[in-house]
C-alpha cells in the first residue's frame, strides 16, 4: 500500500488526487516529495491506504467485469 507520485499529465488526474497521491509538474519535485513522504509516516500511510482502496473499488477484476458487462448489455439490448 503505497502513495502515488506521478507527473500531472493527461488523464492521470482521473486516478490520482490529493487523497491518494501527489502530482508533480517538475522532475525536481519528485525528489522533494519522496523525501517529504519518507519523513512523514502518517501521510505516507494515509495516501497509500487511499490508493489501495481506490484500486480495489475502481480497478479490480470484478469492477472490470461489471463495467464491461454493462456496456455489452447496453449495446446488445439496443439491437433487439
Amino acid at each position: 500500500k503505497l502513495p502515488i507520485i506521478s507527473s500531472n499529465v493527461g488523464s492521470v488526474t482521473d486516478i490520482v488526487s490529493d487523497k491518494n497521491g501527489i502530482l508533480v509538474t517538475e522532475y525536481k519535485d519528485y525528489i522533494k516529495i519522496i523525501k517529504k513522504l519518507s519523513l512523514n509516516k502518517k501521510s505516507r500511510k494515509k495516501l497509500g491506504s487511499n490508493s489501495y482502496l481506490k484500486a480495489i473499488n475502481y480497478f479490480s477484476i470484478s469492477e472490470f467485469i461489471k463495467k464491461h458487462n454493462n456496456i455489452y448489455l447496453k449495446y446488445t439490448l439496443k439491437r433487439r
